[in-house]
């Protein structure tokens, strides 16, 4: 009889700590609720990436156009993709407008006389 009545204790016990435990939770819960959302969406993660990767374009503008300047024209004009976001030439649009094929003209202008004053410079040189 002793052995039964400890048992109904511990059970009358377990189930009042059982009902604490579940009242904290939704206090805690509430509370939680009541916070602003932490963290970040998506878009400003996709943000901070594109600024990161940016960051690191800039830092190689600059180290090329202070450890090798004389290439710095050369790769901008062959990879575009090495500029910074905001300066990069638009994607997706399926038509050429007249600067950008005025553009795009004088830059294969530049380059095949840039390439053109090089040949000389050689054959000068020899």
């Amino acid at each position: 009889k002793i052995k039964a009545h400890k048992v109904q204790q511990a059970e009358q016990l377990l189930g009042d700590k059982y009902e604490e435990d579940n009242n904290k939770k939704k206090q805690i819960q509430k509370q939680l609720d009541a916070l602003p959302p932490s963290g970040i969406s998506y878009s400003e993660y996709a943000f901070l990436q594109k600024a990161k990767e940016d960051r690191g374009k800039v830092l190689n503008l600059l180290f090329i156009s202070f450890g090798a300047p004389r290439f710095l024209p050369y790769m901008l004009v062959f990879n575009a993709d090495m500029l910074p976001a905001p300066m990069q030439p638009p994607r997706g649009s399926a038509a050429e407008s007249i600067w950008e094929q005025t553009s795009r003209e004088r830059r294969a202008q530049i380059v095949s006389t840039l390439l053109s004053i090089e040949k000389e410079a050689r054959q000068a040189a020899t």
